[in-house]
């Protein structure tokens, strides 16, 4: 699970810096289990169940005979 930490700079006037401080983003809204925090994007294709993600290959294009000028 992925947590928005984000990290607040504590700055003295002189410009030195104090320390980093992590504060979690959200505020006191409590994260639930199994909930995602951000949006997640859909996959441009929708994929379906038992179907291959990778495509199928291309099958070899006829080579050109270089002396007779005709394919294969």
């Amino acid at each position: 699970m992925t947590l928005n930490i984000q990290l607040v700079r504590q700055v003295e006037e002189d410009g030195s810096i104090l320390a980093f401080t992590p504060i979690q983003a959200g505020g006191d809204q409590p994260i639930e289990p199994g909930v995602p925090t951000e949006p997640v994007t859909p996959p441009s294709q929708p994929i379906e169940p038992g179907e291959p993600t990778v495509p199928d290959p291309i099958p070899p294009t006829p080579i050109a005979d270089a002396r007779s000028g005709m394919s294969i």
